[in-house]
């Protein structure tokens, strides 16, 4: 039984089982919103944006490598003679689709995530082995059913359809984040715990917006004797002084009955709206959400170059370095499986032993990285100690090297011990240590 044929075959198992339906997972249980609104009002909200953006850049921009096992069951880099397998993983990873890239690829993918939380790659090209050789992202609203025991295929919309087509449930990637009050049959985006937020923020943009437009309500209006009578050439001077955003709210000039000049107040301010806060807190709840650093969202008021060192570390940490860890454990239950060439007698003992190690990894580079002044403390401790040359100091830190810079400095205070007979401790302080005294009979210090 081939590879394919494999991998079908355990695909149908789960779908016929009980839990098969749980495992694939559900819709998006959006709230208010459906999934095609809330991926629309990423594109028209700059709160909602910033965070998602954020992150899903910060994740597609990490280096990935295709790893193997090697004869001492370790993982090794990919190298080009490695396997077809191999080469055929790692060029399908350099560019799994002919017009998207692998960063534009995984940017769209985790902007689903973080939206909906869910995505869909469906698998294309497949060679005789079963291995495919591209991949499809369809956006989360166009699949309308996941497989079931009873139809054990995805109901999707497809590129160039105009209906929906039927995808085999094993020709495609499919990619949850569950949702707490659900896990198996429910998924749910970050995004979709700030609706409130997003909504709130929505209107006091577009109250911003009419606020500086005729439509939007009048700070004052004044009401003149003798206005019916002169009502054309008042209002052709209404429409040249009071019309376009830049006239908004000036003094609109009525008729007044009452026999005099007239001023009514109609509301509040702005400012005593606290409006102005108002849309600063909503934008420190949205991004909060996410746990993302003020910096990393463009908010530098109480900032410095500390603390913005330390947010491009948090957020690599606590926000890149998890997804990350998410993609590659996906990857090594649903797509390396596909690109094992291990021969049935292989697979057969690992069963038997009741283990499994996948032959084939994706792994990526951690995004984590020092910051100068840890970098700094640790080569200045390395110097100082004597494990850290002079030009492994320099090169570090981006210099270049210089003659007679391949040396150690090592402290003159410290000295090494030996042990002695007796249990007790020798200092040296010379270069060669001394010899360890011998108990009589003794030979090479063993009787």
């Amino acid at each position: 039984m081939g590879l394919f044929n494999r991998f079908k075959a355990v695909a149908k198992s789960v779908r016929t089982s009980r839990f098969g339906s749980a495992l694939w997972g559900s819709r998006s249980s959006g709230g208010v919103r459906g999934e095609e609104a809330w991926l629309a009002e990423i594109g028209k909200n700059g709160r909602l944006l910033t965070p998602i953006h954020t992150i899903a850049t910060d994740v597609s921009v990490v280096p990935w490598r295709v790893q193997r096992k090697n004869e001492k069951r370790k993982f090794e880099d990919f190298v080009p003679d490695a396997g077809e397998s191999a080469e055929k993983l790692a060029a399908l990873w350099a560019q799994p689709h002919p017009r998207i890239p692998r960063s534009t690829f995984l940017y769209i993918s985790q902007t689903w995530m973080e939206s909906v939380g869910r995505c869909a790659w469906r698998m294309m090209e497949f060679d005789e082995f079963g291995r495919p050789s591209q991949l499809v992202p369809i956006p989360p609203h166009w699949i309308e059913e996941i497989p079931s025991t009873e139809k054990p295929f995805f109901k999707t919309r497809y590129w160039g359809h105009t209906g929906t087509i039927d995808v085999p449930a094993e020709e495609m990637l499919y990619f949850t984040r569950p949702d707490p009050r659900d896990p198996l049959r429910e998924c749910r985006g970050i995004a979709q715990s700030v609706d409130d937020e997003v909504n709130q923020d929505t209107a006091m943009a577009k109250f911003n917006t009419f606020y500086f437009k005729n439509f939007a309500m009048l700070g004052v209006i004044l009401g003149i004797p003798g206005y019916d009578d002169n009502k054309e050439e008042i209002d052709a001077s209404i429409k040249e002084k009071h019309t376009g955003s830049e006239n908004a709210f000036k003094t609109l000039i009525a008729d007044s009955n009452a026999g005099n000049v007239t001023a009514t107040n109609l509301g509040p301010s702005m400012r005593d709206l606290n409006f102005p806060e108002g849309r600063k807190l909503n934008r420190d709840f949205i991004r909060e959400a996410w746990q993302v650093p003020p910096e990393r969202a463009g908010v530098l008021e109480n900032s410095n170059r500390s603390t913005i060192d330390g947010a491009d570390f948090f957020q690599q940490s606590k926000n890149a370095l998890p997804r990350l860890v998410c993609w590659q454990e996906e990857f090594d239950l649903k797509l390396t499986p596909l690109f094992d060439d291990r021969n049935e007698e292989l697979i057969k003992a690992e069963i038997k032993a009741k283990r499994k190690c996948p032959r084939l990894l994706l792994t990526f580079q951690n995004p984590v990285t020092e910051t100068e002044d840890h970098k700094l403390k640790v080569t200045q401790a390395g110097v100082r100690m004597g494990w850290v040359t002079i030009n492994e100091a320099r090169a570090r830190h981006g210099f270049d090297i210089v003659d007679g810079g391949d040396v150690f400095l090592l402290p003159i205070n410290n000295v090494a011990a030996v042990p002695v007979v007796g249990g007790d401790f020798m200092a040296v302080t010379g270069p060669k240590a001394p010899a360890i005294p011998k108990k009589e009979g003794e030979t090479n210090g063993t009787p």
